[in-house]
């Protein structure tokens, strides 16, 4: 009687694209169906759900990785190639170890054989595939900078004491205060200024006070109060950073935000200039 073919799946969607690609669920109810086509059995369900495919640092795949050293399965599913790994050099590495632990490669939607031919298309598609991502990356960044440029917010992240409102069909993308977290930060901005405490000294005050934390931390600590301080969105200027793709450093872009804090609670000699503004690197 024959032995009946231990099938391993694996299935990756990545966090910021998972609107555009299909969700885990349907994902993986393609590959069920597949290995049940093929008369196997599902030995091991390998899923990493909102992990980029430009690294092999996955749970998911891991967990696969160390079933393959001892022997559970005999063919391992893949929807597409782009779902084991983005970089072609990645896929090259992955695809070897499997093979080498004697384990067949199959993916739904891209049949490989084992003419050289079909090997050879299969490296070139992964070459293809990084290649596609690093132009739609390129030109999401240009396409960032230009809008910062035009003084509108980018970036989609709200410092504390803020909201993240986003942009719409006739309006553009705005940061709106918060009024207890505003509250928060006018408060240490006082404790900074008119009691003249550490950052240290003001984290212990919060904490005492039972002040809420940003991001469900046990209690305040220096550095972020530090950072909260420092930070130009409260007094009215939010600062948009993206790291430089041909020189070092970066460009900085100020644009006009809602302030929190006056010039005199902030303890500047007058208001910060917000004007359009490009910071070049040192």
């Amino acid at each position: 009687m024959p032995t009946e073919i231990r099938a391993g799946i694996y299935g990756r969607v990545s966090s910021d694209l998972q609107e555009k690609e299909q969700n885990i669920r349907s994902q993986l109810e393609g590959l069920r169906k597949y290995v049940s086509e093929l008369g196997s059995v599902i030995a091991g369900e390998y899923i990493n759900d909102g992990y980029s495919g430009a690294t092999l640092d996955r749970p998911g795949l891991d967990r696969l990785r160390d079933a393959l050293r001892i022997a559970e399965m005999d063919v391992v599913v893949f929807h597409f190639p782009d779902r084991l790994a983005r970089k072609a050099v990645y896929q090259g590495l992955e695809l070897e170890e499997i093979e080498k632990a004697g384990v067949r490669v199959e993916f739904l939607n891209y049949p490989v054989d084992d003419f050289p031919e079909s090997r050879m298309l299969l490296g070139m598609q992964g070459f293809f595939t990084e290649y596609e991502r690093a132009k739609i990356m390129e030109r999401t960044r240009r396409g960032k900078l230009h809008r910062a440029r035009e003084w509108a917010l980018v970036g989609g992240h709200a410092p504390f004491g803020y909201r993240w409102i986003k942009r719409g069909e006739a309006s553009r993308a705005r940061l709106e205060a918060i009024d207890y977290q505003a509250g928060v930060i006018r408060r240490m901005y006082r404790l900074l200024v008119n009691a003249q405490l550490s950052t240290r000294a003001i984290a212990r005050r919060l904490t005492h006070e039972w002040v809420s934390i940003a991001r469900g931390a046990a209690q305040w600590q220096p550095t972020p109060v530090s950072r909260m301080l420092t930070n130009p969105v409260y007094k009215g200027c939010y600062r948009y950073r993206q790291s430089g793709q041909v020189r070092s450093g970066h460009e900085e872009i100020l644009i006009p935000a809602p302030p929190i804090v006056d010039a005199d609670m902030a303890g500047s000699p007058g208001p910060v200039d917000c004007q359009f503004t490009i910071l070049e690197p040192k």
